[in-house]
């Protein structure tokens, strides 16, 4: 009995830990985080979740490389987002009255991480991607079967996992290497994520059915 309980209280410390932004102060060293610059994905980098009842005070280091947005998630937590607007580092700082968090961000430009991909029999090649990182697709073809997905990256990438997102934002995780729209025409988008193997740093490209 008493080894369930103290389970269930470590579980529970990692579970309210995880909802807690990190503090880090002044005179700790933290990392430079490389954000590629996303073309049409809107893609974030998160800077904390705070209850309702906390405002952090948030400042930046280069207003013009980025902002910061807020938000309320579905547990009702408000979400402080970092928006990469332009090429360029800047600092976000985010001051609490428990302590000083500090991101240092280095914004770089988009780079196509995708060599070629199939989806279901239809080859996209790589150079569809070169300028852009989003891409329309019919989805009266491809809701009708569930179609298999082979992604080839380029060299210095790796595909780390796919989601699908509709309007609303609620996301939908797969495993393996089939995938199949849902939602309705327009509803439903195809993210995939890639790893650099060169710096710590994500892409990501969508594929809208339409």
């Amino acid at each position: 009995m008493k080894k369930n309980v103290k389970k269930l209280l470590a579980i529970t410390l990692i579970f309210v830990m995880a909802l807690m932004p990190v503090q880090v102060f002044a005179k700790t060293f933290i990392p430079e985080r490389v954000v590629y610059l996303p073309v049409h994905t809107g893609v974030v980098e998160n800077i904390g979740l705070f209850l309702p009842d906390k405002k952090p005070k948030i400042t930046l280091s280069n207003k013009q490389i980025g902002t910061v947005k807020k938000s309320v998630n579905e547990l009702g937590l408000i979400s402080y987002d970092f928006v990469p607007q332009k090429a360029g580092k800047t600092l976000v700082t985010e001051k609490t009255s428990e302590g000083i968090s500090k991101f240092y961000f280095n914004v770089v430009k988009y780079k196509n991480p995708v060599s070629s991909m199939k989806l279901g029999k239809t080859t996209i090649k790589g150079s569809k991607f070169n300028k852009t990182d989003k891409l329309s697709l019919s989805y009266s073809k491809y809701a009708k079967q569930n179609n298999s997905l082979k992604i080839v990256p380029q060299k210095g990438w790796r595909v780390r996992g796919f989601y699908s997102l509709d309007k609303n934002g609620k996301t939908t995780y797969y495993s393996g290497n089939k995938f199949k729209p849902t939602g309705g025409k327009g509803n439903c988008t195809l993210r995939i994520v890639f790893a650099s193997l060169n710096v710590n740093a994500q892409t990501y490209i969508d594929i809208v059915f339409k």
